[in-house]
């Protein structure tokens, strides 16, 4: 899937600097397993902000990194404009969500989900639905 393909489904997102189109590998929001072709999220926390770990995530290989509006303070971003695209969005979290989502063909629509809550009988109950669904 293309960039482009992808971040057109961001809500208000603004592009930053000049917009190379590539084919993306993957996502993630974790510096450590960017490679070659990947979207960075940096996502804004409440102790540490992931901006720090832009330059990690572009020397990685990352072809875009997605940044909130109002970040970023950490890491003059222009410094790294003609090594990525910087998409910037109002939230990262909601983005990350998004982004994956499309990545992945929305495996969401795919599942069926039932949750079992009380305080007796959960285990009986998940095991006899676990063998009907089997069946």
């Amino acid at each position: 899937m293309r960039l482009i393909e992808i971040i057109e489904k961001l809500e208000n997102h603004s592009i930053e600097n000049e917009l190379r189109d590539f084919e993306v590998k993957g996502i993630s929001c974790n510096s450590k397993s960017v490679s070659y072709g990947f979207i960075f999220v940096a996502i804004k926390g409440t102790h540490i902000d992931a901006d720090k770990f832009i330059p990690e995530a572009i020397a990685k290989g990352a072809g875009a990194v997605i940044i909130q509006d109002g970040a970023h303070e950490s890491v003059k971003i222009s410094e790294y404009y003609n090594q990525a695209v910087f998409i910037k969005v109002a939230d990262t979290r909601r983005a990350l969500a998004v982004l994956a989502a499309e990545f992945w063909a929305h495996p969401s629509l795919r599942l069926h989900v039932v949750g079992i809550t009380g305080t007796n009988g959960k285990t009986t109950t998940a095991f006899l639905i676990r063998n009907i669904f089997q069946a």
